[in-house]
């Protein structure tokens, strides 16, 4: 077994995937430096390693960078239920100038809240998503990314499991992380 992009705590094998709470520090101090006073997250609940990881670094990111803002963190369900109305009671209860979202599927949605609110892109809201999807190309907004080098992981991986496979190794593994760094792509400047 080779985990992949998902890990928990207690597991004896290797995970491949990024660093996420690193991910999001410096996504955090990405939006600082493009003159963000102030930044919030949305991400799905922090169940999920990568969104516990994420939440974690963003919140580092705030301390070191932007200390005298409080988290702003909104949890939203995989079911898109009740998201649209959670998503523009966050966004109007907190204006974020900054926002960091956990997922691209969550940037699709906040992308939608935002404009039906009326919120001017980047003057009003810089996003940052993680993932650079085909449909980002199309947007009429800049969005900013945190790209995954998920054929570098996905490659690797498989080659671990054929190692393995060849192997056929009996016996106490012991907990391995090998993890790729990330890039962002900048479409504020």
């Amino acid at each position: 077994v080779v985990l992949v992009d998902r890990q928990y705590e207690k597991h004896n094998t290797t995970f491949i995937g990024i660093n996420n709470t690193d991910s999001a520090l410096t996504g955090t101090k990405y939006l600082i430096d493009k003159g963000c006073q102030s930044v919030g997250f949305i991400g799905y609940a922090e169940s999920v390693y990568t969104m516990q990881q994420r939440v974690v670094g963003y919140k580092m990111g705030l301390m070191q960078h932007l200390p005298s803002q409080a988290a702003q963190v909104l949890h939203l369900k995989y079911s898109k239920e009740n998201s649209y109305h959670l998503i523009r009671d966050f966004l109007a209860e907190h204006h974020p100038e900054g926002l960091i979202c956990g997922t691209s599927d969550l940037c699709y949605q906040v992308i939608n809240v935002a404009d039906d609110m009326g919120l001017a892109f980047p003057e009003q809201l810089k996003i940052l998503t993680y993932d650079d999807n085909k449909w980002l190309d199309y947007l009429k907004y800049p969005v900013s990314v945190i790209t995954q080098p998920t054929v570098e992981i996905g490659c690797h991986a498989v080659e671990l499991i054929l190692q393995l496979a060849a192997n056929r190794r009996v016996g106490k593994r012991t907990k391995t992380e090998i993890l790729y760094d990330v890039q962002i792509i900048d479409r504020l400047n």
